[in-house]
């Protein structure tokens, strides 16, 4: 009967080897560069633009449904985001 199995503490050792090792050379490590993006003012300026005409004619859409008594409510999706709020 074996009571203290030593292979699993060379493995052990050899994994803390080849750590250090990574460690010393810096790899798995950030060098200092970083990635970027820009986006011109042209775009954004689109951007707001659409995301703002979008928006308003949802709006308007809704408004006159309610206005009207047609807007539907999805139930469906109402539950959905109270289960998703309750779970968190």
């Amino acid at each position: 009967m074996k009571i203290n199995d030593t292979a699993h503490i060379f493995r052990l050792q050899a994994y803390q080897s080849a750590e250090r090792a990574r460690e010393e050379k810096g790899v798995g490590q950030a060098s200092g560069a970083r990635d970027g993006v820009s986006i011109s003012s042209e775009a954004l300026e689109m951007s707001r633009e659409e995301d703002s005409a979008l928006r308003s004619e949802r709006f308007e859409a809704v408004k006159e449904s309610v206005q009207n008594g047609t807007y539907q409510v999805d139930l469906q999706k109402v539950a959905a985001k109270l289960y998703e709020s309750f779970m968190r």
